[in-house]
């Protein structure tokens, strides 16, 4: 599967994006603490949830012509937009609005990587890049945790939502330069599902 240059651009986009989601999941509990109550970073991530779960709604219900490599650029650049407006929210109320907002693109982005991942693994190699794909997300996120500890205690709450913002960052650009090897299909014959495409 990682001989595959689509494979291997997916693969870093997610190790970004999840060190992305691992400073920001670590900067909310420090940003709740500010705010008078560790408790509060719960139904904060909690909102955070929700937004990803509206916007992959929303995702599903919309039908497209366009690829996944192509729709997966704009998800990226919202979940940019709703990361680095964490940074200068002054209140429960904006922070909590903010963590929406910041959540819209998240699963509909993950949904194009799906989406690429099982077009662009080689023959007999889709159960091998998916579990690269769970790799990426593990390294990335506790990557992103360590991160975002660092930050908080060097740059504050508000310059740990920005790295985090220019993390997401990297990987639009890499999802956008790396669109030819995102478009691309795979080579060989795809793997039948269980019990087709045998004989005897």
């Amino acid at each position: 599967a990682l001989r595959s240059p689509g494979i291997r651009a997916v693969l870093v986009t997610i190790v970004l994006l999840a060190t992305a989601f691992g400073t920001v999941d670590v900067t909310v509990v420090a940003s709740a603490e500010q705010l008078g109550s560790r408790a509060l970073a719960g139904p904060l991530l909690a909102l955070w949830a929700v937004g990803s779960m509206v916007g992959g709604l929303a995702f599903g219900a919309r039908a497209s012509d366009r690829g996944p490599e192509q729709r997966m650029v704009g998800l990226l650049a919202l979940v940019v937009a709703g990361i680095a407006l964490l940074s200068v929210a002054t209140g429960l109320v904006q922070l909590a609005a903010g963590m929406v907002l910041a959540g819209l693109g998240i699963a509909p982005a993950i949904a194009c990587l799906y989406l690429l991942v099982d077009r662009l693994a080689p023959a007999g190699t889709v159960t091998e890049a998916f579990t690269w794909v769970t790799t990426a997300f593990a390294t990335g996120f506790a990557a992103g945790n360590a991160l975002g500890g660092t930050l908080v205690q060097q740059v504050g709450t508000d310059g740990a939502f920005l790295v985090a913002a220019g993390g997401v960052a990297a990987a639009t650009l890499l999802a956008r330069l790396r669109r030819p090897a995102l478009a691309a299909g795979p080579t060989g014959m795809r793997e039948a599902p269980e019990g087709l495409g045998r004989t005897g």
